[in-house]
């Protein structure tokens, strides 16, 4: 696994970071003023990405499993993988 299975193994166990940066962001963004687009493109941004998160965890878990690492109980006399 590349870069991009370590940075999304990072995300996949730090999601309460990102979500924190998050609520940061559109705290910054409420408090600019009505009419600013800066305003505009702060809230669209962390919306969009509180949303997209759970999606980019969803498809990373699927991808994470399949990556084909041998997973099994240890515990007992009898080792068991599943691919």
């Amino acid at each position: 696994m590349g870069l991009a299975g370590w940075i999304l193994r990072a995300v996949l166990r730090s999601w309460w970071v990102v979500y924190g940066l998050l609520i940061s962001v559109f705290a910054v963004a409420c408090m600019l003023p009505l009419e600013s687009d800066l305003r505009i493109n702060l809230g669209m941004l962390s919306i969009s990405t509180a949303f997209g998160i759970p999606l980019v965890l969803l498809i990373g878990k699927i991808f994470l499993a399949d990556s084909g690492a041998p997973s099994g109980d240890m515990s007992g006399d009898e080792i068991t993988y599943s691919w």
